[in-house]
């Protein structure tokens, strides 16, 4: 019997087990190790405060920003690139 075109959709770094069953019964199993791919974007990592009361001035609670490859796994010390990341605010203004 032959599978092909398995596909492992957005998968985290790491070892994972493919167990093949046939009537309720383990017949075989394969192993496939995911390693991080390029770097191609970045995520929030943390869950920031997202609403916050109305003053003459609002500082923002701690945003952290984390760099990922393409499935989402987040890159931490295994980044060796530096970036420089700038930011924008968009919203109403009132005068």
């Amino acid at each position: 019997m032959e599978f092909k075109n398995l596909v492992l959709l957005k998968p985290s770094a790491g070892t994972h087990t493919i167990v093949f069953t046939m009537k309720d019964k383990q017949v075989a199993s394969y192993q496939v190790t995911v390693q991080l791919g390029q770097t191609s974007t970045f995520v929030v990592s943390n869950s920031p405060k997202t609403s916050y009361q109305a003053a003459a001035s609002v500082t923002l609670g701690l945003i952290e920003v984390a760099i990922a490859d393409s499935a989402g796994n987040t890159i931490g010390a295994a980044n060796t690139h530096a970036f420089i990341i700038t930011t924008e605010i968009t919203g109403p203004r009132y005068i």
